[in-house]
């Protein structure tokens, strides 16, 4: 009798506190073998299944360490930006002011601390997208090389940065996009080296790197499900104990 109240999940409406702690079905589960098909592919399957949705509705491992660089380099991007903004502004504005008289001392670090957050923002804001564009392409063009040919080599890497630094210097014409492609695949094979070797002396290969990444953004995703779940337990339970105290 109970078991057939607790199927259809209604009773947990007027007793919250039935509810199991640790139900499994909540639980994201990771099937390695749903992710890297060990089956023969063509290149084009191969790069189709990056952008195809799983199990558990979340990017392919591959796709979550591009989202974590775009991230990162907007973020570094943008702290280097607004602190060189900032300091420009700052020496513009002590040279522009040198004679110029204000209300107060106060007065004046007021408009100069506003005149600095301002440009840091502006600063920031455009050297982030600048930069998180150029390596979000680079590691985009590196994963569906890499995934097309089902294999890795640092020269994916070069590659993914001339790319990216060629359509970075577009607006300049040919002659800005070669420079620019010439620097992103230099870039690119400087950061494919130290990629390669920070794996091997970790004694990881690719896979292995993009899976824990891949398992690190699952266990988050799972620990904040669990906690809102506990929150909203709690706030139900709550509610309910509010209700009976009124009757």
């Amino acid at each position: 009798m109970f078991s057939k109240l607790t199927r259809n999940g209604k009773i947990y409406a007027f007793f919250p506190f039935l509810i199991p702690e640790d139900n499994p079905h909540d639980r994201v589960v990771v099937d390695k073998d749903k992710i890297f098909d060990p089956s023969k592919q063509t290149g084009w399957d191969r790069v189709k299944a990056l952008f195809s949705k799983h199990q558990d509705t979340t990017f392919h491992p591959k796709l979550v360490s591009v989202v974590h660089t775009s991230i990162a380099s907007f973020v570094i991007g943008g702290i280097i930006g607004g602190i060189k903004s900032s300091r420009t502004t700052f020496i513009q504005f002590i040279e522009n002011n040198e004679a110029t008289k204000f209300e107060s001392q106060f007065h004046a670090k007021r408009l100069l601390s506003d005149k600095m957050f301002t440009s840091f923002g502006s600063g920031g804001l455009k050297l982030g997208i600048r930069v998180s564009f150029f390596c979000t392409s680079l590691m985009l063009s590196y994963v569906l090389i890499s995934t097309y040919k089902n294999k890795d080599a640092i020269w994916y890497y070069s590659a993914g940065g001339a790319y990216a630094g060629a359509i970075y210097k577009f607006p300049l014409g040919p002659k800005g996009m070669i420079s620019g492609g010439v620097f992103g695949g230099f870039f690119g094979t400087l950061y494919g080296a130290f990629h390669y070797l920070s794996l091997l002396a970790l004694k990881w290969s690719e896979e292995q790197y993009q899976q824990s990444i891949y398992q690190k953004k699952v266990e988050r995703e799972e620990t904040i499900n669990q906690v809102q779940k506990r929150l909203l337990m709690k706030q139900v339970r709550e509610d309910f104990e509010q209700q009976m105290l009124r009757k």
